[in-house]
């Protein structure tokens, strides 16, 4: 999945900075097509022989419809293009955990609530048996 969303974005950034990139990428399927009818029409026709005719010289045929259709064979002044720059700002946050220790009430008491004595009778044997 993050390999199909680094595909979305390569071509979204593409399409910004250099714009007909993609669409002329989309017609490739064409330029292969037109490439099979001219190794019919033509025998002997390599790859690099038809790229020479439509893409280098002047193409004979230039008048004929199928080769307005050819990608990266239109030519645009690129100059009137605006391009979109992208400010992408990233912040960092460190995150400082805040501890809040409620410290226990203590319990004030007397010592002279509790008498010696009896707190230590608790521990004798009875005397009168």
């Amino acid at each position: 999945m993050k390999f199909f969303k680094n595909i979305i974005a390569l071509i979204i950034c593409l399409q910004l900075t250099v714009p007909f990139v993609v669409e002329d990428c989309l017609r490739l399927p064409i330029l292969v097509s037109h490439f099979i009818q001219h190794t019919y029409n033509h025998n002997g026709v390599t790859l690099i022989h038809f790229l020479k005719d439509h893409y280098l010289d002047k193409h004979q045929n230039e008048k004929q419809d199928d080769h307005g259709d050819l990608p990266f064979h239109s030519h645009s002044d690129f100059s009137s293009n605006q391009n979109l720059a992208i400010n992408l700002e990233i912040k960092l946050f460190k995150f400082i955990p805040n501890y809040y220790f409620k410290e226990p009430q203590k319990i004030a008491f007397l010592q002279n609530y509790f008498s010696s004595s009896v707190l230590l009778s608790i521990w004798r044997p009875p005397k009168y048996c």
